[in-house]
C-alpha cells in the first residue's frame, strides 16, 4: 500500500460510535480548522486581580468620551465595571437580584419526557413557569444602560458628567417590570415585557431616553403587543430592524418611520430559544440553539441549521439547568458560533460546541464559561469563568499561565484502510503541510474485532518535518494528535505508511 493519504475533512461528526464517523474527527478539544490544517484554540489571560463574589452572566464592552475602555458586567447580584484590572460596583442599592438556583417541584412544569412517569419534574430557577432572569447591556451613547429581570428597571450610568457617577440609577420615566432591552439602530431604546406585560414592546423617542410619553402625538414613542399566548424571551439587532424570540416563536420588527414607527411581523414558528441567551449574531446572521435543532436568520427566511454534533449535545446537556445558564457569542476573531451548555447533572456551563460559518464545521470540547462577548471593540474575545475571573482568549497558548499540555486535543473515528479484512501495519506517519510539529505528538488505537477491546499506542513524536516513526497494528485504528508543547502548531493532510498484515 505504503504512504496512503487521509482524508479528514474539518470538524468533529460526533455519531454514537467512532465506528459509525469513518475518516472523519469524532472528538475535540480546544481545537479549530482553517482550510484542512488543525490547529490549537488559543490560549486565555486572565483580567481580574480577585474573583468576582458572584457568576457574570452578560458582557459588554465600550469606549466613553475620553476614549477609555470599559467593560460591563453583569452578574447573579451585581452590575459592575471593569477598567483595566479595576472593579468597579455600581449596583444600585435598591437592586432587585436574580433568585438563586433551585429546584422546584411539580406536575406539569419543565421539559416535556423529562423525567420518569409519575414522578415531580424539577423546576430551574424558582421562577414561575421557569422562566430564567437575563440581563441586558447596551450603550446610548458613551452611556452605559442596563436592565436586569429580576429588577425591571432601566438603568443608566452616565459616562459624560465627571466626577463619574457612583451607581447606576432608574430612568424614571421608563416603563418597569421589563425582563430586557436594547437600542435599536434608529436610537430607540426598545423594552421587552415593558410594565410586566409579557408580549408588550415598547420604545423611547427617539434619541430621548427620558420620553415614553405614548400618548403624545409629536413624538415618536410607542408601544406594541405582539399577538401571542405565551411571553417574549430575548431580543437582537440584526440588518433591518430587530429579531424578537418568544416562547414559540420568532419576530422581526421593522423601522418603518411615523406615524407607526416600526412594523413587526412573525418570521417563524416552533423555532424559540433552548435558553434566553443560547443566540451568537454577527453583521450578517443571527444563528441559535432551539430545543432540538440550530436555526439561523440571515435576511431572508428562518431556516434550520444542520449539526454535526446535535445528537450529542442535546442528549448530554442539562434539561434544567440549560434553560437558563446556555449562552452562546461569536468569537470576532475568527468565523465562529461558539455555544456553551451545563452537561448532565451541572448547574455551571461546563462544555461548548463551535459552528464555523465559511468553512462549515463543527466541533465540541469542554470549558467552564458563564458569558462570552465576542471581540470587537474589545480586541479579544472575554468570557467568564466559573472561577469568578474575567479572561481575555485567544492570548498566547497558556490557560492564565498554567500548561494546556493535554488538553488540546482530537480524535479521529475509525480510519478506513482496505476493506477490514486483514490487519494493518503502520510503520510511519507523515504530514504533509503545516508548521511547529514538534509541538505535538500522536497516539494509535486498535482494535482487531469490531466489538473487542481497544489498545492504546504511543505516543509518537513528530520530528521537525513532521515524519513521525511509529509501530502498530489492527483492523480498526483511529488516532489522537494532542499539544505535547504550549505553543503554535499547525497539521495539513496526513499520509500513512500503511502495509497489509495478517488476513483473517
Amino acid at each position: 500500500m505504503a504512504m496512503q493519504p487521509i482524508k479528514l475533512p474539518p470538524g468533529v461528526v460526533k455519531a454514537a460510535t467512532p465506528s459509525r464517523a469513518r475518516n472523519r474527527y469524532w472528538d475535540a478539544n480546544l481545537v479549530r480548522w482553517r482550510g484542512d490544517h488543525l490547529l490549537p484554540v488559543g490560549g486565555w489571560q486572565r483580567n481580574t486581580a480577585e474573583p468576582l463574589p458572584a457568576p457574570v452572566r452578560r458582557i459588554s464592552a465600550w469606549r466613553d468620551l475620553q476614549d477609555i475602555f470599559r467593560i460591563a458586567l453583569g452578574s447573579d447580584s451585581r452590575l459592575q465595571i471593569l477598567e483595566g484590572a479595576t472593579v468597579i460596583d455600581i449596583t444600585p442599592a435598591d437592586f432587585e437580584p436574580t433568585p438563586p438556583f433551585v429546584t422546584v417541584s411539580g406536575f406539569g412544569i419543565g421539559p416535556y419526557n423529562a423525567g420518569s412517569y409519575g414522578t415531580p419534574r424539577p423546576l430551574a430557577d424558582g421562577r414561575l413557569f421557569g422562566r430564567p432572569v437575563i440581563w441586558s447591556l447596551d450603550n446610548f451613547g458613551a452611556n452605559l444602560l442596563a436592565l436586569c429581570g429580576s429588577d425591571g428597571r432601566l438603568l443608566l450610568w452616565d459616562t459624560t458628567v465627571l466626577p463619574l457617577p457612583a451607581k447606576a440609577v432608574p430612568v424614571a420615566t421608563a416603563p418597569e417590570h421589563s425582563i430586557a432591552m436594547l437600542v435599536t439602530e434608529e436610537r430607540h431604546v426598545m423594552l421587552f415585557g415593558a410594565g410586566g406585560v409579557p408580549y408588550r414592546v415598547a420604545w423611547c423617542s427617539r434619541e430621548d431616553i427620558n420620553d415614553w410619553d405614548f400618548a403624545n402625538p409629536t413624538n415618536s414613542a410607542d408601544f406594541f403587543d405582539l399577538s401571542i399566548s405565551g411571553f417574549i424571551v430575548n431580543a437582537v439587532r440584526v440588518r433591518g430592524g430587530v429579531l424578537i424570540f418568544t416562547d414559540s416563536d420568532v419576530w422581526l420588527a421593522r423601522y418603518i418611520g411615523q406615524p407607526f414607527v416600526y412594523a413587526f411581523e412573525r418570521i417563524g414558528e416552533a423555532c424559540s430559544l433552548y435558553g434566553p441567551y443560547s443566540f451568537a449574531s454577527n453583521s450578517s446572521a443571527v444563528i441559535w440553539m432551539g430545543r432540538q435543532t440550530f436555526w439561523v436568520f440571515d435576511g431572508g427566511a428562518v431556516r434550520p441549521l444542520p449539526c454535526d454534533v446535535a445528537n450529542f449535545l442535546f442528549a448530554g446537556i442539562d434539561a434544567f439547568a440549560g434553560q437558563s445558564r446556555v449562552h452562546a457569542a461569536v468569537n470576532g476573531l475568527f468565523p465562529e458560533a461558539w455555544f456553551f451548555y451545563p452537561s448532565a447533572g451541572q448547574t455551571e456551563c461546563d462544555r461548548y460546541v463551535i459552528w464555523n460559518w465559511q468553512e462549515n464545521w463543527w466541533s465540541v470540547g469542554a470549558l467552564p464559561r458563564s458569558a462570552m462577548l465576542a471581540a470587537s471593540v474589545a480586541p479579544y474575545p472575554v468570557m467568564a469563568g466559573a472561577d469568578g475571573h474575567i479572561f481575555e482568549h485567544e492570548k498566547g497558548w497558556t490557560a492564565a499561565g498554567l500548561t494546556r499540555v493535554g488538553e488540546v486535543w482530537a480524535e479521529t473515528a475509525n480510519i478506513a484502510i482496505g476493506g477490514g479484512d486483514q490487519r494493518i501495519d503502520i510503520a510511519q506517519a507523515q504530514f504533509d503541510s503545516g508548521h511547529g510539529f514538534a509541538a505535538t505528538r500522536m497516539l494509535a488505537f486498535t482494535k482487531e474485532t469490531g466489538d473487542g477491546p481497544e489498545y492504546a499506542e504511543g505516543p509518537f513524536m513528530p520530528s521537525a518535518d513532521g515524519w513521525t516513526d511509529c509501530r502498530f497494528s489492527g483492523r480498526d485504528i483511529r488516532l489522537r494528535i494532542e499539544a505535547a508543547q504550549d505553543g503554535d502548531w499547525s497539521l495539513g493532510e496526513l499520509r500513512l505508511d500503511a502495509q497489509p498484515g495478517a488476513g483473517r
